[in-house]
Order: structure tokens, then sequence, then C-alpha cells
């Protein structure tokens, strides 16, 4: 048993000889030490498959110095064959399988199938035999015998010597002792003596010609195997990227297909919720607006409510609002007085205030002193009351100065109400069959200042002018005047019955006569120049010019006009000018809104019903009588009264509204 392992690995080694047959009739035509020798040098060149060199290019160590001095060949490295030998059988049968192997890829080279399969089958037989040994079980003799039969037949066709192939065996495997471990830090000469021969020596050798060209071929069949492997194993390595990559492609396209089918079934739910969507947005659209147009329509119900209360709640502020400021100012007027009374402040020094230093009686009633002081003040106060009424006369009608008074602020309440329009001059209608009223109120009008020109195109129509050389009317023009006489015969009062005066003007209107457009103090007319637009921009335009012309009255806008008919500055501006003088001034007094003495008694009285100071200061007889009698005295004009009358019959209206909306609350 001992050795049978010998007699397999020497049929290995004869297998493995059988691949190189010209090599191997070299060796088997010499002599045994030869033939040792040259098995020594094979092996130690790295030849025969048995493994490789180290990195040093030195071949395995030697077990011992002993087994080296027993080898059949001086050259012949014992101790690395049985390094190899003594190896685990694990290691010999992969050793072993792999030879089996190379047998069949051998087997499909032309000229040496049949002789690579019989050994292929033959290093089977020979790894059943190894495994059955390795699990202990007794090997067939017969078995044994035959495969030794066979390893000598092969051995005799290739003409080597069975005995000594045997005797070189034996003597590699003669120790059974491993090989000692290299001591680090030994000398270099203690371990070249121990691992054998070294490369150089080994070169040194003369092998012969054929033998290095053996080697040489080998080396060269070495090198492109290797390259080819390289080539081999770079490709293997390029396939196997490019199958990874195939399998990634095919990876992400499965998982881009899937993703596709998710997102197809997620774009059909997004439009099926799409249209669901829709469908509510347009429902909620429609709930929007119908609840817009409820806001509204409560918005409007509550304004519609609250309107009519928050009109009355300002009224009424403002109303408390004027009799505070009243109560306020009657306050200050009494304080005024009491300061500026001589009469108040001689009873004060002569009778209050000694009579409040006087001792106080036990006597309930008055004292005799005290009745004869008051009978004292009452006389002094008649006398100082006489004396100022009288006083009061004389100064009021002393040059018309209470009347002056009157038509002044009378003037100033009808002027605010008119506007800029009241400064105008006046187209009148006057109607009736009595010429004397005719006359006598063409003569008041002309008495003011006013110009007055019979309209020829009309009958009874008359245009009032101010002078084409008076300034700006500080209150009233001839527009507003006329119209305040329309109002105050529109509704007459008990001076103007007293007066006779009759209801002689239909109607009024303002109007701008060219006595005002001629009036360079009151009339200003602004140009501009611009360019005339057209296709072609103002290259083509240049020698165009376009002329703007505005009309102020009394600083007021009122209207303007364009003129671009030539080519001259100068003619489209005299062509504005003429077209504002006449074309516009024209339509301008014709869409003039005749004046409506009720539509301003109306809107004076909605105005100023809260006016408690407004309605209790009326003019009684003794004013009225004073305003007629500066008339009659030519102090002021009878147009002026006729103003005054105007306020007065606005104050009658302001005070009847006012008492129904008394007794309506």
């Amino acid at each position: 048993m001992r050795h049978r392992p010998h007699t397999i690995w020497g049929f290995v080694c004869v297998c493995f000889e059988k691949r190189k047959g010209r090599m191997m009739r070299r060796i088997s035509s010499s002599s045994g030490c030869a033939s040792a020798t040259t098995t020594s040098i094979a092996v130690q060149r790295g030849s025969f498959f048995f493994g490789k060199k180290n990195d040093n290019g030195t071949a395995p160590p030697a077990s011992s110095s002993s087994s080296s001095t027993s080898s059949p060949s001086k050259g012949f490295d014992v101790g690395g064959f049985q390094q190899f030998l003594k190896s685990t059988p694990e290691q010999q049968l992969d050793m072993m399988q792999k030879a089996a192997n190379m047998q069949r890829t051998m087997g499909k080279v032309p000229g040496l199938g049949m002789l690579a399969r019989k050994n292929a089958d033959m290093m089977d037989r020979m790894i059943k035999m190894q495994r059955d040994m390795t699990v202990g079980k007794a090997v067939d003799p017969a078995e044994k015998q035959r495969l030794e039969q066979e390893a000598r037949g092969l051995m005799a066709e290739r003409g080597v010597d069975p005995e000594k192939a045997a005797v070189a065996v034996k003597s590699a495997l003669g120790s059974s002792q491993p090989p000692p471990p290299p001591r680090f830090g030994g000398s270099s000469s203690a371990r070249g003596a121990s691992s054998g021969p070294s490369l150089d020596e080994l070169k040194k050798v003369n092998l012969g010609t054929e033998i290095e060209a053996l080697f040489q071929e080998l080396k060269s069949v070495r090198e492109s195997k290797n390259s080819y492997r390289d080539k081999f194993n770079a490709r293997e390595k390029e396939c196997d990227e490019l199958q990874k990559e195939a399998q990634a492609l095919r990876d992400t396209s499965a998982n881009l297909r899937s993703k596709l089918q998710l997102a197809e079934t997620n774009v059909l739910l997004l439009n099926s919720e799409s249209m669901t969507l829709k469908d509510e947005a347009k429902l909620a659209k429609d709930l929007q607006r119908q609840n817009s147009l409820l806001n509204q329509k409560i918005t409007l119900l509550q304004h519609n409510d609250t309107q009519p209360l928050l009109a009355r709640i300002q009224e009424l502020e403002a109303a408390l609002r004027t009799k505070e400021a009243h109560e306020q100012s009657l306050h200050r007027k009494l304080d005024r007085t009491r300061r500026r009374d001589p009469l108040l402040q001689f009873t004060s020094a002569c009778s209050t205030g000694p009579l409040q230093l006087c001792r106080s009686s036990d006597d309930s009633g008055e004292t005799e002193g005290r009745k004869i002081v008051d009978d004292a003040f009452q006389s002094l106060r008649s006398t100082y009351d006489d004396a100022q009424q009288q006083a009061w006369s004389t100064a009021v009608a002393a040059n018309g100065g209470g009347a002056k008074l009157m038509v002044a602020a009378a003037r100033e309440l009808i002027a605010s109400w008119l506007g800029s329009k009241g400064k105008l001059d006046a187209t009148v209608h006057v109607g009736g069959s009595d010429e004397k009223v005719l006359a006598s109120t063409l003569k008041s009008w002309r008495d003011v200042g006013f110009t007055v020109e019979k309209d020829t195109m009309s009958e009874g129509k008359y245009v009032v002018s101010s002078p084409s050389s008076a300034t700006t009317p500080s209150t009233l023009g001839p527009y507003g005047v006329i119209a305040a006489a329309m109002l105050a015969r529109s509704r007459p009062t008990s001076s103007s019955s007293s007066r006779g005066a009759t209801d002689t003007i239909i109607s009024v209107a303002p109007c701008i006569s060219s006595a005002l457009l001629n009036n360079s103090n009151r009339a200003k007319i602004d140009y501009e120049s611009c360019r005339s637009g057209g296709p072609g921009g103002q290259a083509a335009n240049v020698s165009e010019t376009q002329i703007n012309a505005k009309l102020s009255i009394d600083g007021v806008f009122l209207y303007k006009t364009e003129a671009q008919d030539s080519r001259s500055a100068l003619a489209n501006k005299e062509s504005a000018t003429e077209k504002l003088v006449t074309t516009h001034t024209k339509h301008w007094n014709d869409r003039s809104q005749r004046f409506d003495p009720n539509r301003l008694i109306q809107e004076i009285a909605d105005a100023t019903t809260s006016a408690a100071s407004f309605i209790s200061s009326s003019y009684g007889s003794d004013e009225l009588s004073l305003l007629d009698n500066a008339a009659q005295n030519q102090q002021i004009a009878h147009a002026d009264v006729e103003v005054v009358q105007a306020v007065e019959a606005i104050r009658a209206v302001v005070s009847k509204k006012t008492v129904e909306l008394n007794v309506t609350d």
C-alpha cells in the first residue's frame, strides 16, 4: 500500500511525457542517468505542467541535503518533487482532474484523438482509485494489476525503462519528512544549499541544441498560450460586461415598460378625475356666480334699508352741529355785548357790587332801599334803550349802509349757488304788455351798470352784458342778477307785492356776448401747436401744423377748437380763432341751460334745512322798508332790491320745508 501512490504517480509522469513525444523519445534513448538528469532539468524549468516557477525564477526548495544526494542524478530536484507529491489528497485529486480534462481537450486535436481518449479513461479510473483510498476503501488487486500492466505497456511503447522510472520515483519519494521551513535572517549560502542548484547553474548545463530548441519552442508555445489566454480573458471580460449591460438594459426596458403601463393607467385615472373636476369646477363657478348675485342683492337691500336712516342721521348730526355752533356764537355775542354795554358796566359798578357787600338782614322780604335801586336801574335802562334805538335807526339809514349790507349778503348767497356762470352775460326773454314795467326793468339793469341790447333775430329777447372794459365781477354778473330777479318775481313777497311787480321775465340763460369776447380782462384764448397726424409720420408732415385754440372766461375753461386746413401756422391760428369766436360760441350759447328758479330754490332748500340761523334771521318789515327807502333815494339799484327779495323767497321755502319735516317727525 505504500508503493501504490508511487506507481500511480509514475504513470501520471508517463502520461504527461506522451504529450511531448519528440522530447520523450530523446529522453528514452539516453541512459538511466541521463534520463534522470533530463527529468530533473525539466522539472526545474517548470515544464511538463507540474507547476510554475517562483517569482524570483528559482525552483521550489528541496526537502533536505540527504534527499538530494540520494537522487539518481546530480541535477534532479528531489526536494521539489517530494514537496509536490506529499501534498494533500484533495490537491492530488485536483491535479489529476486537471490532467484528465487536458487529455479530453487534446482528444479534439486531429491525430491525437484515440490516444488522448485512452489516457483520459485511464485518468478517470485513477481518480476513482485515489478517492477510494482517501475514504479508506480497499482497492481491487485485479484492477491494480491491470493498471500496472497498462502503464508498463505504454512505457514500453515509448522506450522508457520501467525499472529506471521506478527507481527514480522511489528515490524521489524516499524521504517522507517534510522540508523544514526557511529561517528568516539566515545566510544566503545556507538557503542556496538547501534549495538545490540555482537558475544560473542550470543555465550553464549543456543540454544540447535539440533540447534547447525544445525549450525555446516550449517557451514560445507558453507565451502564445499566455497571450491567447490574456486575449481570451479580456474578450471574456468584455463579453461579461456586455452581457451585464444587456441584462441591465433588459431590466431597464422591463422596468420602463412596467412604469409606462403604470403611467398609462395613471393617465386614464387622471383623465377621468380631470373630467370630474371640470364638471365640479363648472358647478363651482355657477355657485360662485349665484353667490355673487345673492351678495349683490343683499348689499343692495341693506343699502336701501340703511340709506334713509343714514341720510336722516346725517341730517340730524348736521343740525346738531349747526345748533351747537349757533349756541356758541350766541354765547360769544352775549359776552361781547356785556363787555361793550356801558349800561351794564355802570349798573354793575353802582348797584350790583355794593349790594353784594351789604350785610344780610333777618327780614326775608326786600328792603325799601333795594326797591329804590331797582326803580332807578329800570328808568336808566329805558332811557338807554330809547337812545340806542334812535342811534341805530340813524346809523342804519345813513347813506343806505344797512341796505347795502343786505344787498352784499344776498349777492354772495346767490353767487355761491350759481357758480362761475353767475358772472357771465345773459340772454333774457321778457314778456308782458306793460311797456312801463318793461322799461322800468330794463332801466334797473342799466342802473347796475349793465349794457342792454335788443336781439333783432328774436322778439322780446335782450342781451344783457357787462361793459367791455370791466373787470371780473366780485359777486354777480348780468346772468346772476337777472336770475335772482326772476326768482324773486316767481315767488313774490309782501315787499314785492307792495311795489306792484309783475312776472315779466320768461327765461334767462348764460351767454358769451361779443363784448365779453372782446374784453381782454376777462376773456383769454390760449393756442397750442402740434404736428398734424397722417401716414408717413413727422417727416412727411413737417410743413403741416395743427393749432388748438382754448377759450377761458375769468380763468375758467369753457370750450376749444382746432384748425389744420393750411400749411401755415398763422393761417391755422386765424382759422381756429374765427371758429372759436363765431361757430363754437354760437353753439355754446344755444346749448346753455336755461335758468330754472324752482330747481335752484329746491337745491338750496335741501342743503339748508338744518340752518336754523338762516331760518330765524329773516328780514322784518322795518328792514324791508329800509331797503325800499334806500332804493327810492337811489342809494342802491332796484335790481339789488330784487336780489334781497330772492333771498327772502328762498328763506320762506326753507322755513316751510323745515316745518313740514318737524310735523312728520
